[in-house]
Order: C-alpha cells, then sequence, then structure tokens
C-alpha cells in the first residue's frame, strides 16, 4: 500500500470526528457570542438609526425649503418696493404736474365758477 492510500484510509477515519470537533467549536463560538449579548447588552438604546437615503432624502428637503424662503423674501422685498415706489409717484407733488389736472378735478373747476358767475 502506498502512502496516499495510508492517509486516505485515515482521513477517511478521522472525517467524522473532525466534523464533529468543527460543529463543535461553531457551536462555542455561537454560545460565545449568546452569553456576551446576554451579560453585556447593548447600552446605547437611546442612539437611532437611519439609511443613507433617508439622509439624503431629508437634506434635500430642507434645501427645497430653504430655496422656497428665500424666493419668497426677495418676491416680497422687489414687491414691496415697487409698491413703495408706486406711493411716492402718486403721493408726490411732482404727479400733479406730469400727469395734468385728474378730469374730475377739472369738471369741478367750471361747476363752482359758474354759480360765482350767475350771483
Amino acid at each position: 500500500m502506498g502512502l496516499r492510500h495510508r492517509f486516505a484510509k485515515q482521513a477517511a477515519r478521522f472525517a467524522p470526528a473532525v466534523a464533529a470537533v468543527g460543529y463543535l467549536v461553531h457551536q462555542g463560538k455561537t454560545f460565545q457570542r449568546n452569553m456576551h449579548a446576554a451579560f453585556h447588552p447593548d447600552t446605547r438604546k437611546d442612539v437611532v438609526t437611519m439609511k443613507k437615503s433617508t439622509f439624503a432624502a431629508i437634506i434635500a428637503l430642507l434645501a427645497a425649503v430653504a430655496g422656497a424662503l428665500g424666493a419668497a423674501f426677495f418676491y416680497l422685498r422687489r414687491r414691496e418696493e415697487e409698491l413703495d415706489e408706486y406711493e411716492q409717484l402718486l403721493f408726490s407733488e411732482d404727479y400733479s404736474d406730469e400727469m395734468g389736472e385728474m378730469p374730475e378735478q377739472v369738471e369741478e373747476a367750471p361747476a363752482q365758477e359758474e354759480p360765482s358767475a350767475e350771483e
């Protein structure tokens, strides 16, 4: 019998024992993990974890809200400046000189002069 044959025969004889030892080592590691988890509980239960995609969605939402608020701010500021400019134009003294008298004022003026002419 050759060396190969003897080696194969010995391996066949020890195969069940090696498999049992491997199984026991695996069970020992599992037992060790379970015992560690039982006696050393995770103290960080207040830590909240989230996926990266959820975090990215929240950041995108905040950026959209900030953009909308910025756009509203600039629109309102521009609109207020336009209204201020219109108000200044409306109540300024230059308005009557540039535009002339209003039609109601023109009609009222002769009506007031006529009674004074008849009297």
